[in-house]
């Protein structure tokens, strides 16, 4: 209790706790009087412990009656099992029952909202239309695949199975075009032209596309390819992004674009 009405009070609320209030020479029923006249809304943390204190029991009488003639509000706290009152077990309660970490937390903005008159409220207006419930349309999260290449070997993990396969030679024409690539990196000046020999290519754009074709050739061309084709249908079909790392296990091919 002590901790709840911190938690409170940091979030901006005052709260009459009797351990704040009350000091030497104060006469505490007076002190409770006056808590109990001031106090738009009494907490009631319910427990077994609690509802046998006979202090508990009259604070509880006092609420209930300010309660029912519409003086204050009362709301109950559930923090273990416990049977509660009739009068209160007709209130709404908050359920603090095995309430920890961030679901604790989350219980506190409840009660603090409470405390402040607010309501729940519809929930925030999405930015588009939502499927009925019980459609067989999902919007799961990520898929994350890894894609683990060396000079020998090229595995795709995450899926269903592990994939892997061969990785082929790099051949003379992707070397030409990875040299062809590393001069166009070193003009001097944007208006100096690009070398590109024997493939008709019209730019840069070409040079990268057909370097892309050699390296998905070696690399991705057999069961890898047909497993990352597997992988995007299935995020399509369950509308949900899919996510590729690379992971390159030989400093040559980490080189490469």
């Amino acid at each position: 209790m002590r901790r709840l009405a911190t938690n409170l009070h940091n979030l901006g609320l005052d709260i009459f706790l009797d351990e704040w209030e009350i000091g030497p020479g104060d006469v505490l029923v007076h002190r409770l009087d006056e808590g109990l006249l001031r106090s738009r809304t009494g907490v009631l943390v319910v427990s077994p412990a609690a509802l046998a204190r006979p202090w508990v029991q009259n604070e509880y009488a006092a609420m209930m009656t300010r309660a029912v003639a519409g003086q204050q509000r009362l709301i109950p706290v559930l923090l273990a099992d416990a049977e509660m009152p009739p009068l209160l077990a007709t209130r709404l309660y908050i359920d603090f029952r095995h309430a920890d970490g961030p679901v604790y937390t989350e219980k506190v903005l409840e009660l603090a909202r409470a405390l402040r008159g607010e309501r729940p409220g519809p929930p925030l207006r999405p930015d588009q239309v939502q499927p009925p419930p019980g459609t067989g349309f999902r919007a799961e999260g990520p898929l994350h695949y890894r894609l683990q290449v060396d000079r020998h070997t090229v595995h795709l993990l995450g899926g269903p199975a592990a994939v892997q396969q061969p990785a082929h030679a790099l051949d003379a024409t992707l070397e030409q075009r990875l040299w062809e690539l590393e001069q166009a990196r070193h003009r001097t000046s944007p208006d100096d032209p690009i070398l590109l020999r024997g493939h008709g290519g019209a730019g840069l754009d070409a040079l990268l596309e057909q370097i892309g074709d050699h390296l998905g050739r070696a690399f991705l061309a057999g069961p890898v390819a047909e497993a990352l084709s597997a992988a995007v249908a299935e995020a399509t079909r369950l509308n949900c992004p899919l996510v590729l790392s690379v992971d390159i296990q030989d400093e040559a091919l980490a080189a490469l674009p």
